[in-house]
């Protein structure tokens, strides 16, 4: 027998990775299955996160500036009424360029109403140059810089329909501004834009209260009772899900609520 048969063989050794050699058998393998794993694990988390996000709304922004006519009423907002041949006047709410309502400007045109003996109280037929921002039946109409974009019109207009108040009642939902949540922010709602509607808001850009169902969302115009402005308790409630208590109401389609006051509390 040899002398060398009785020694211990030594273990192989382990099969390191060395980038200027090729591959072993046993890598390649390795990678054949690991690489495809991960692409398709990557694949999955990215499935799942994009189907976690919600639905940003079907909001849309036309920035092209256009010309419209109609009949401008500065209360409860700013707002532009056209002619509609299906209906009644359909209402465009009317903002300024960044976080602004267009109350200033509104009113001080406005202020040429009482020379205008054929002008309904507190209306006034006007032209504007805008560009326009929608959600549903929802219109913002953002007008553009210059005296220009907003000035008196001549010849016949819709006349502006009263605002007729209903029955009272409890709603949940979110209060939100308007701009955004047509089409300049998506998605322009809830916690992630608290912050940018509160502002708004405070601005002057309209408030509306989004309730939303299984069938849908509604949109209501909100009204404080004696000021253009939601107070300061309403504000800090904004962009998040509360219940409110006010007086619905309609002017021709646009819907609202008058908001009592003390009514809003978080849920």
């Amino acid at each position: 027998m040899s002398s060398n048969s009785s020694l211990p063989r030594s273990p192989e050794p382990a099969v390191q990775y060395v980038g200027y050699r090729p591959l072993s058998a046993k890598q390649r393998h390795t990678l054949a299955l690991l690489v495809p794993a991960l692409l398709a694990l990557l694949a999955f988390i990215a499935f799942v996160l994009a189907a976690s996000q919600r639905d940003p709304g079907a909001g849309s922004w036309d920035p092209r500036i256009i010309e419209r006519t109609g009949t401008l009423t500065r209360s409860p907002v700013p707002i532009l009424w056209i002619d509609n041949a299906q209906g009644p006047p359909t209402p465009i709410l009317l903002v300024e360029e960044g976080k602004h309502g267009a109350h200033t400007r509104c009113e001080r045109l406005l202020t040429q109403t009482d020379n205008n003996p054929n002008a309904q109280p507190n209306t006034l037929p006007v032209a504007i140059r805008a560009s326009t921002l929608q959600r549903g039946s929802l219109l913002i109409a953002e007008l553009a810089a210059g005296d220009a974009s907003l000035r008196p019109a001549t010849g016949p207009t819709p006349a502006a329909p009263p605002l007729v108040l209903g029955q009272r009642t409890t709603l949940r939902g979110e209060i939100i501004d308007a701009k955004c949540y047509a089409g300049a922010m998506t998605p322009g709602d809830r916690k992630a834009h608290k912050a940018c509607a509160t502002l708004c808001i405070a601005n002057g850009i309209p408030a509306i209260l989004v309730v939303r169902s299984a069938d849908g969302s509604a949109a209501f115009l909100c009204l404080a009772p004696n000021a253009n402005m939601l107070d300061a308790d309403t504000l800090s409630k904004v962009g998040e899900p509360i219940e409110v208590t006010g007086t619905l109401g309609t002017m021709g389609s646009l819907q609202t609520i008058t908001i009592e006051p003390g009514s809003v509390t978080r849920r």
